[in-house]
């Protein structure tokens, strides 16, 4: 799983729970922290333990083993390109738009490089 945002990756989790669920399978939710070019990634300002922290109070609900890793990087392609293994299931949560977004994109991106996206959408 990627984090998209709070609301989103919710519903998300509930879909990658219920995935798991049948198949002894455990989650990660992978957090992306994006720092800007000019500070150096060993000088960042928030620590990923705090971010952990954070995000463990997100997944304390969901019944599947799952496993909060933050990642610090430039931009989050590029981190997902280095993280996930070839042929990874990825649950994306999103929003329904008539128009393109950042989570339908980023879907796609994935798609093409040989991966599984389940995207996890909101109803109307």
């Amino acid at each position: 799983m990627v984090f998209t945002d709070a609301r989103s990756t919710l519903r998300a989790l509930k879909t990658a729970g219920s995935l798991a669920k049948g198949l002894g399978a455990h989650i990660r939710l992978l957090v992306p922290h994006c720092i800007a070019f000019p500070i150096p990634l060993e000088e960042c300002l928030v620590g990923t333990a705090f971010l952990e922290r954070r995000f463990r109070t997100v997944v304390a609900g969901v019944k599947v083993d799952t496993r909060v890793d933050v990642r610090l990087c430039r931009t989050r392609w590029q981190m997902l390109q280095r993280v996930l293994a070839p042929g990874s299931v990825v649950v994306l949560g999103g929003r329904r738009c008539w128009w393109p977004t950042a989570e339908g994109g980023l879907a796609r991106k994935l798609r093409a490089a040989g991966h599984h996206v389940v995207l996890s959408v909101e109803k109307f």
